[in-house]
């Protein structure tokens, strides 16, 4: 019986060896868990007065880098913004002045108005474009026809004259009688 009992103990001792071992390791496994949980903690409350600096599709914390390496990223990023931007824009006032001659107003303030148009849904920008090329399409046909441009209809008119000019020396008659010869003698400047 007491080798029964000596074997039962054995076995009690070893069962709680083995319990006791679980037990330590479930006690290592807790405290890990909460120094990961602290350190989450931690790291999240950093995060949360962290700034963050996305550049492309990089982002830099300033956490990571340092408050005076941040702030030159930062300022690298704020002149690289402030560049594209102005260049954008001279594109804009460049588009302004090759598409849009003939609407009123600078080619800058031109340019705002195309930017504040690409802000726009698709369909609304697409009809405000249109709307703006049919009437710089109108306002350069009203140039034209008032003799504004420099075309050929400037050209023909300054040959009238001068040929109106030239009868009313030659034959020293009035510009009246002048625009009638001249109407005889080169009817293709009349037509």
């Amino acid at each position: 019986m007491s080798e029964e009992i000596n074997k039962k103990l054995a076995e009690v001792e070893k069962a709680l060896a083995e319990k006791t071992e679980a037990l330590v390791k479930a006690e290592k496994t807790v405290d890990e868990l909460k120094a990961d949980a602290e350190k989450k903690k931690k790291e999240a409350e950093v995060a949360k007065s962290d700034e963050v600096l996305v550049v492309g599709e990089q982002k830099i914390s300033k956490a990571a880098v340092g408050d005076e390496q941040f702030a030159v990223f930062k300022a690298m990023n704020e002149r690289v913004a402030k560049a594209e931007e102005a260049a954008e824009f001279a594109r804009l006032e460049k588009r302004a002045s090759d598409e849009f001659a003939h609407l009123p107003g600078t080619d800058a303030e031109k340019a705002r108005v195309l930017k504040a148009v690409s802000a726009l849904s698709e369909d609304a920008a697409k009809y405000v474009e249109t709307v703006l090329k049919s009437v710089e399409e109108a306002n350069k046909k009203a140039f034209v026809t008032k003799g504004v441009s420099g075309t050929q209809e400037v050209e023909a008119s300054v040959a009238k004259e001068a040929k109106i000019s030239e009868i009313m020396k030659r034959d020293n008659v009035s510009k009246g009688v002048a625009m009638e010869k001249a109407v005889v003698e080169s009817p293709e400047l009349f037509k």
